[in-house]
């Protein structure tokens, strides 16, 4: 059998197709990243969120990724001890950081940035424009919906 029957006989196909895709585009990307830099998954999750946005939390990356947060806690310190990020203290509850990534950090996602471009850019590249933005679209309303059912 081939993988396009496979996924056809699957009875659950578009949940195991997003799957497949985030295996196929995601993961070897990952395994890529994590050669090349030295960098574990976890480790390589805050880089990229804090990249994205600067001054979330641990338990913001945890929510989004969602990624144990004792993985994400032991990656946030092995990336403190490398400079990669530091932390600030909440003034109102002492026990919240907020994450940001230093110069060497910032440096690191620039380098790691365009290999996700480029993965995101040939995966969408079976897709018209138009297509595109309705796969855009739809994406987006699924993930609303996952985040007002929390």
């Amino acid at each position: 059998m081939n993988l396009k029957e496979i996924l056809d006989s699957i009875p659950f196909s578009d949940l195991y197709r997003i799957a497949f895709l985030r295996n196929n585009v995601i993961g070897s990307l990952l395994q890529n990243v994590e050669g090349s830099y030295g960098l574990s998954r976890p480790e390589l999750t805050i880089i990229v969120a804090l990249g994205n946005q600067p001054g979330i939390t641990a338990k913001d990356i945890a929510r989004l990724s969602q990624q144990p947060k004792n993985t994400l806690s032991r990656a946030v310190e092995l990336l403190l001890r490398k400079d990669v990020l530091y932390k600030i203290q909440d003034s109102n509850d002492r026990r919240r950081y907020t994450l940001y990534l230093t110069k060497y950090g910032e440096k690191s996602y620039q380098q790691i940035l365009p290999l996700f471009q480029t993965a995101e850019k040939k995966m969408l590249s079976a897709l018209n424009k138009k297509e595109v933005q309705q796969l855009r679209g739809i994406l987006i309303k699924m993930c609303d919906h996952i985040i007002e059912e929390e």
